[in-house]
């Protein structure tokens, strides 16, 4: 256990997206409109060494209101681990504008367990920046967090 406890601490201390103690508060896209933001996104930047996206690339996301007031949502990309195979995951956002914890509440997959999804901040034309976070170990002892931005078009942001 000391050894699992040093390891994450060395982690933490390496690498910014991780951090002791819960999630930090955010400030969201006031009064977020989640019709506005339905349709495909194409993820431009993003945390590459982020767990849940490690050896993804060119990611999208495609939301379209559903008959139960929220949106599908579906989240693809390229895993160069499984032979550049396109592959994804769908779910359901609810709660836009209205959850205390992210802009929206989201399911993915099969499980019905909901996880918030920041928005920080978009134009809903052109771009749209999205924060995640994670607590980790169970409970408020860890967290890592991630940001990516995504624009309406697929082709690659001008530095």
């Amino acid at each position: 256990m000391k050894t699992a406890l040093m390891t994450m601490a060395l982690v933490g201390a390496a690498d910014a997206r991780m951090g002791f103690g819960a999630c930090p508060k955010i400030e969201s896209q006031a009064n977020f409109d989640g019709a506005r933001h339905t349709g495909q996104w194409f993820e431009q930047q993003r945390d590459k060494l982020f767990t849940f996206e490690m050896g993804q690339e060119c990611g999208t996301q495609n939301y379209q209101a559903n008959s139960d007031g929220g949106w599908d949502l579906y989240f693809r990309a390229q895993f160069w681990m499984m032979f550049g195979e396109y592959a994804g995951v769908g779910g359901k956002l609810s709660e836009c504008g209205t959850s205390t914890e992210g802009t929206c509440m989201a399911t993915m997959g099969d499980s019905d367990k909901k996880y918030p999804i920041n928005i920080l901040a978009t134009d809903y034309d052109n771009w749209s920046v999205m924060y995640a976070c994670s607590d980790m170990l169970g409970g408020d002892l860890m967290y890592a967090n991630w940001v990516g931005i995504s624009t309406r078009s697929s082709d690659p942001i001008p530095e």
